[in-house]
Formats: C-alpha cells, structure tokens, sequence
C-alpha cells in the first residue's frame, strides 16, 4: 500500500508515515443534540516500510466506557449494535467535564 499520496493532506507537517491510529467512538443514538458518547476506543496500525503491509498493533490500543446515567443509556436497539449493555454504561468511567 503506498502512502505518499498522505503527505500532501498535511503539507510539511512532521508525520510518522509507519504508524496510524484508527479511532472510534460509539454513542446513545443518532441525534446529536440529545446522544450522549458512550466509548473512546484507538488501535494503532504499523506500516511495515520493506513490504508495505499494514499491521493491528493490539499492545498499543486504548478503550474506555463512559458512565452514563440511568436516563442516558441506550435504548434496546443501539445496544444491538454496539454492544454495550446498560451495565457496562452505568458502571463505566466517570466523563471529565
């Protein structure tokens, strides 16, 4: 996979052109005037330079759930697509405001 196609989107800005952090958030629902974010979750991938094969790199990765009040959690449905449960987002960590 070549990646020099990236450089040109951050212009002279020092970039580790080996390593990409993929980042994902999971929230309450879909309106965001009313959704609430439920989890932070980044993996890092590591570009080899000789083979240009990318790799998951699951020691470098971070997740956390955000504790939600009983009012706040997800309804039925989202759960079914992100997976976690009502438990998960009352037990979850306390969000820094």
């Amino acid at each position: 996979m070549k990646i020099d196609w990236i450089k040109g989107l951050w212009g002279r800005a020092p970039m580790d052109p080996y390593r990409w952090v993929v980042l994902d958030v999971e929230t309450t629902g879909l309106n965001t005037r009313k959704a609430s974010l439920i989890e932070i979750a980044a993996l890092s991938l590591h570009l080899d330079p000789i083979t240009q094969n990318l790799k998951i790199d699951l020691a470098d990765s971070f997740e956390v759930v955000l504790k939600q009040h009983a009012s706040k959690t997800s309804n039925k449905e989202n759960i079914l697509l992100h997976g976690i449960g009502v438990n998960a987002q009352k037990s979850g960590e306390d969000p820094v405001a």
